[in-house]
């Protein structure tokens, strides 16, 4: 056999191995069952063999058809997927995404290559908010680390937090031996909407909060990382926030510090998928991907 089968009659073929029914395909495809009946009975005639056993209101795949079948449904969902894949940008599956600003700029975006080369067929939007999670009819999944922010909603978390005690290298020349004990007499960057940060450190380490002597406290994370890029203090920050700058050098941990659990990540999404159809598809595959990649890097 030289030439190929007819592709229409091989698409329809499986549409009604499918579909155990000529009927049904009939409709699905918005034919005749008599249209139906002369492409099958044309294939069957190209490859010399029956595909079905015509029954009473159904049809049964024959043993070569049922062979058949198992070799051409692949080839078909790869150039059905070939296809979504060159799509242009107007008819990608859009998938809106609402995370924290400091998680999105220092671990999210510098990941999204790979969902990106992983899910062409998906168009990422990609919005920030700091506070309590507000639904959006266009957004499909939202990330937070404080439970408070998403109160009622169900969340599952995909990535735990350490935060650690960092500081310049200047400024730990500057200061000669840094030990715990001198913490307190030490400026502490404070981030202001993480004070529980210094409270668990301070607890765990019996040590008296109220002996610190100077605080310099900064709106959120993004700014207490470049005031401690800057040498003003030290900080305690979450590493995935800081890891590339202690692997460049720019930020060192003190010496003899541990890192400190500081709670988790989760993804949040609306009772019920809102958007477009395909709103669970697209909210599965984005977190089955964030649960790899942090697994990855935990």
């Amino acid at each position: 056999m030289n030439r190929p089968p007819p592709l229409n009659a091989v698409y329809v073929f499986a549409v009604c191995a499918r579909l155990g029914s000529f009927k049904l395909a009939a409709e699905e495809l918005c034919v005749t069952p008599g249209a139906i009946s002369r492409q099958i009975q044309g294939l069957e005639d190209f490859l010399g063999f029956k595909l079905f056993d015509r029954q009473h209101r159904k049809v049964l795949l024959t043993h070569p058809g049922q062979l058949y079948f198992s070799r051409v449904a692949p080839a078909l969902t790869a150039i059905e997927e070939a296809a979504e894949n060159i799509k242009p940008a107007s008819e990608r599956i859009p998938l809106q995404i609402e995370s924290t600003p400091t998680f999105a700029m220092h671990w999210l975006i510098p990941r999204l290559t790979d969902f990106q080369t992983l899910h062409p067929e998906i168009e990422l939007q990609l919005k920030t908010s700091s506070g309590p999670i507000i639904l959006h009819k266009d957004t499909q999944i939202y990330i937070r680390r404080d439970p408070a922010q998403f109160s009622g909603l169900e969340g599952k978390e995909f990535m735990s937090e350490e935060s650690l005690l960092v500081c310049s290298p200047s400024y730990a020349r500057q200061q000669g031996t840094i030990r715990k004990q001198t913490i307190p007499d030490l400026p502490l960057i404070v981030i202001r909407s993480r004070i529980d940060l210094w409270d668990k450190w301070f607890q765990r380490n019996r040590l008296d909060i109220n002996a610190v002597k100077q605080r310099v406290i900064f709106d959120n994370t993004i700014l207490a990382i470049q005031a401690t890029l800057e040498g003003l203090g030290v900080a305690l920050i979450p590493a995935l926030f800081v890891d590339e700058y202690i692997q460049s050098g720019a930020l060192i941990e003190v010496p003899g510090s541990k890192a400190l659990n500081t709670g988790s990540y989760s993804l949040i999404k609306p009772p019920e998928p809102r958007g477009q159809k395909d709103a669970k598809w697209v909210m599965g595959a984005f977190s089955d991907w964030i649960s790899t990649i942090a697994s990855r890097h935990s």
